[in-house]
């Protein structure tokens, strides 16, 4: 099983992942601020080939930009799914401050590992 493959059947399992620009799982602390570069599918069209080409088109952007990582999740309905860049944010408050300046409606704790609306 490839790489994006696993990363696809964890985002059914799951509900979600962060990797890095090498796919690796993020272990690491702070706030997921996304915001950036988003696309939102129907979960019927997120097929293994259009995640990948998802993936590659965002690892890009990564190695360019430190501090920001891969960030994919089901909706609360789990009819759309979100792939997304997302920028780590040690410390709350600027985390939820540049989240608001995104219009984003939430950010994702790793610590808590839960969402926290702002």
């Amino acid at each position: 099983m490839s790489r994006v493959e696993e990363l696809h059947e964890k985002l059914y399992r799951e509900g979600g992942f962060t990797v890095d620009n090498y796919f690796h799982h993020y272990a690491g602390t702070g706030y997921a601020v996304g915001g950036v570069l988003e696309a939102r599918l129907p979960l019927l069209v997120l097929e293994i080939d259009v995640l990948d080409e998802l993936l590659q088109t965002y690892r890009r952007f990564c190695f360019c930009q430190p501090g920001y990582l891969i960030g994919a999740w089901l909706g609360s309905n789990n009819a759309m799914a979100y792939v997304e860049l997302v920028q780590i944010i040690q410390d709350r408050d600027a985390a939820i401050n540049l989240a608001r300046s995104r219009d984003q409606k939430s950010i994702y704790s790793f610590e808590q590992k839960e969402v926290i609306l702002v």
